[in-house]
């Protein structure tokens, strides 16, 4: 993950983000200070915690919930991840929430500055360039899809109703008829729009993975 990447001190880095949670809208996040706790909270803690945004008492989604668990309860320790400065959050949130409301790919690169972690031995005061590729809507993509699979996407047909996250899908509990797994169906046009925003990002892939 980023923190062995960092650990390594890695000068690029490229995170894949497949979140059950979509992007904040770029009116609450563009132009900010920080990040309202409220807003926070509604967010993928994995991703805000590396920013230093993590409440130990907010309950994991999916079977945390229903168990009334915190992700720390289930060990995840997202309290001692902090490796970037908060004021860096909405500016990366900002990128990536611009690039959805266009129709673009969420992929963006932005140059953080590391900061000291003692948990996880990692010392702070140098840069690195930080490459975001955020699961959530590729509107391009959608807009190429056949005429009932775009449908399904947005909700028109209800005998379709396993595509009616996409692309933000539950780790557990997407499907009650199995747990912890996907259809086939989700995880090929998760796969295409995968594809689809390596091709359409592929130059700062090709910086982030070249000499």
């Amino acid at each position: 993950g980023v923190l062995a990447m960092v650990q390594r001190k890695a000068k690029r880095v490229i995170w894949l983000a497949a979140s059950a949670d979509a992007l904040p809208a770029s009116k609450d996040v563009c132009g900010k200070g920080i990040i309202h706790r409220s807003l926070a909270k509604e967010m993928d803690s994995m991703f805000t915690a590396l920013f230093g945004y993590y409440e130990p008492l907010v309950n994991v989604k999916g079977l945390g919930d229903m168990l009334g668990l915190t992700d720390t309860d289930i060990g995840q320790f997202l309290q001692n991840d902090q490796i970037f400065n908060r004021v860096d959050m909405p500016k990366v949130l900002c990128d990536l929430a611009k690039l959805r409301e266009a129709g673009q790919a969420t992929v963006s690169t932005r140059t953080l500055e590391v900061q000291e972690n003692p948990w996880w031995g990692i010392a702070g005061g140098w840069d690195v360039e930080f490459t975001v590729v955020y699961n959530d809507r590729f509107g391009k993509f959608v807009d190429q899809l056949p005429s009932d699979t775009k449908a399904a996407v947005n909700g028109h047909y209800f005998l379709d109703y396993e595509l009616r996250r996409f692309p933000n899908y539950l780790t557990c509990f997407e499907n009650l008829w199995d747990a912890t797994a996907l259809t086939n169906s989700q995880v090929n046009l998760l796969s295409a729009q995968a594809e689809h925003m390596v091709h359409a990002a592929a130059d700062l892939f090709k910086r982030a993975l070249g000499p």
